[in-house]
């Protein structure tokens, strides 16, 4: 028999058999005639050589998809080849060895306090004195920071999409030695209280408002010396964006701002319920309706579910992770109040457990509601006076004066929306559905 093959054959042997003689043995000592300690199953023992942990990058890692809920996991050990680090899992985290630190992100934090993100984790990093808190602007919500766990260290952050409904914070830190980062989802939107004591996160600007809007702070959108940028769209409710919206856009029957009927019906309705593309003498135009038989809707015969079916629909027009709010969240920031129009004095308006209400009428800004919650300073919210669109005649009014925004939530043959003046909110109106009006997209969590 060849010499080499024999052996190759002899230490497989021996291999075999040391698998199949362990299991009869509690305990094992490897590379010396020794018994093992007391409190080891396994010891090896070596002058020449050490024990190779399997040889993972950060993405070989990740593809385990090891959760929070991985307690089966924890005591896992690998070493990253990314970070040239010893980990292993623990309490839902990957820990690196390196300096025998490590660094959990314990809070993500707004310009109001209310909690963006979840616990991450970033690799071991060298302590920095007298930093404890890292800073960085996202262009819809300025002012978010980064609260550090287990003392204090040096952080970059880049902020992702604004324009996302959750945008991605990418944190990275290193020391030299041993480096890695962190992506969290964060909600990206402008935050106000509810009257349970929660929050709800506004999209930071009405739909269709200008790009030069969304940037800009709620105090900055008060400022803005361009209100119409600050509008929006007039969508009537239950329809998707289509072209109807624009709010200077034509007319159906005729383009003009006489009153007229010219409700759609089947066979001129698809399957989402929306005006087919092919009845193009309708499509994308605003739908007058004077008839109080057809209830003055765009479409006959009604359909309440068009925004809101047990969650999102298909016609929402609000982008993916966002959606229209319901009339129990618009009540919610308005202390859950029912009332029809609630009045609120020239000072303000203050929940006793939400949001101050302040009417900007600053000579040539944006009128409109600037809204700050409780135990807070700063406006978190804006919603600009931006009118609204006539059912009958589709003619514009209240620009610059009154207030009005869809909720997703039918009303009888109505639907309901919030109505403002400068000296009142109506949490709980109703309106007809052929009505143009604001739409404020809140995060479709």
């Amino acid at each position: 028999m060849n010499l080499k093959l024999s052996v190759v054959n002899y230490q497989l042997s021996i291999i075999l058999l040391l698998f199949f003689t362990m299991p009869l043995k509690a305990q094992v000592t490897i590379g010396a005639q020794k018994a093992p300690h007391s409190y080891s199953v396994l010891e090896l023992a070596s002058a020449k050589g050490g024990l190779r942990l399997p040889m993972l990058n950060t993405s070989d890692r990740d593809a385990l998809n090891l959760t929070s809920d991985s307690t089966e996991a924890n005591g896992l050990f690998i070493y990253n080849t990314d970070i040239k680090c010893v980990e292993f899992w623990s309490d839902g985290s990957w820990i690196a060895l390196c300096n025998n630190t490590s660094l959990k992100l314990s809070k993500i934090t707004g310009n109001n306090g209310v909690a963006k993100g979840t616990t991450g984790l970033i690799y071991s990093v060298a302590p920095v004195s007298g930093v404890t808190t890292y800073t960085w602007t996202v262009p819809t919500a300025a002012g978010w920071s980064i609260t550090a766990g287990q003392g204090t260290y040096s952080i970059t952050v880049t902020a992702g999409s604004a324009d996302g409904p959750a945008g991605t914070i990418s944190v990275t830190a290193s020391n030299g030695t041993c480096s890695g980062t962190s992506t969290l989802a964060v909600s990206v939107g402008c935050p106000v209280k509810t009257v349970d004591g929660n929050w709800l996160t506004f999209m930071c600007y009405n739909l269709g408002a200008a790009e030069s809007v969304k940037s800009l702070s709620p105090t900055e959108q008060a400022a803005y010396t361009a209100p119409l940028d600050e509008y929006g769209y007039c969508y009537q409710w239950g329809r998707k964006t289509d072209g109807h919206q624009a709010r200077y856009g034509q007319s159906y029957p005729s383009n003009n701002t006489n009153e007229e009927s010219g409700v759609v019906s089947n066979p001129n309705l698809d399957d989402n319920g929306q005006v087919v593309s092919t009845f193009t003498a309708a499509y994308g135009k605003f739908i007058k309706n004077n008839s109080d038989i057809t209830y003055y809707d765009w479409r006959s015969p009604q359909d309440s579910t068009l925004w809101y079916n047990n969650g999102k629909t298909a016609n929402d027009p609000c982008p993916q992770g966002w959606r229209v709010p319901t009339t129990i969240e618009m009540r919610s920031i308005m202390n859950g109040n029912t009332t029809a129009i609630f009045s609120i004095p020239a000072t303000g308006y203050t929940g006793t457990s939400d949001n101050t209400w302040v009417w900007n009428d600053a000579v040539g800004t944006t009128r409109g509601w600037l809204i700050t919650p409780s135990g807070s300073t700063t406006p978190t919210l804006f919603l600009p006076a931006a009118g609204y669109r006539y059912y009958n005649s589709s003619a514009l009014n209240g620009m610059n004066s009154l207030g009005y925004y869809w909720s997703s939530s039918a009303n009888d043959t109505n639907a309901d929306y919030m109505y403002f003046t400068g000296t009142s909110v109506g949490p709980a109106n109703y309106a007809n559905r052929a009505y143009g009006a604001s739409i404020r997209c809140v995060v479709d969590q």
